[in-house]
């Protein structure tokens, strides 16, 4: 796919790296959409813990819902104040690797 060559070609990652593994995007702090999820390990209002494999990723928010849990994919709705991933290659915070609306 086009989009992940320029993104492999932009960040000097290996293609495989751009196209395999875990995604998600955030919209407007709104809602969050994630791709090859292993499962979710908490679930609550305020925090949702998902499994990415070898590590996880927490979103932290208030009003948290969890929209078309299909496979390894889901949607987090309401308003979502961090998304942090731990595990992977070590933490990481907002500003180094993790997104915050």
């Amino acid at each position: 796919m086009e989009l992940f060559s320029e993104i492999a070609k932009l960040t000097g990652l290996p293609y495989e790296d751009c196209f395999a593994g875990f995604r998600y995007t955030v919209f407007s702090g709104k809602a969050c959409y994630v791709v090859r999820h292993k499962g979710v390990r908490r679930y609550a209002k305020d925090e949702i813990v998902i499994a990415l494999g070898s590590g996880m990723m927490t979103v932290h928010g208030a009003g948290l819902m969890l929209r078309d849990v299909t496979g390894g994919e889901l949607m987090i709705t309401g308003s979502i104040a961090h998304v942090g991933i731990e595990g992977m290659a070590g933490p990481r915070a907002a500003g180094d690797g993790a997104q915050k609306p």
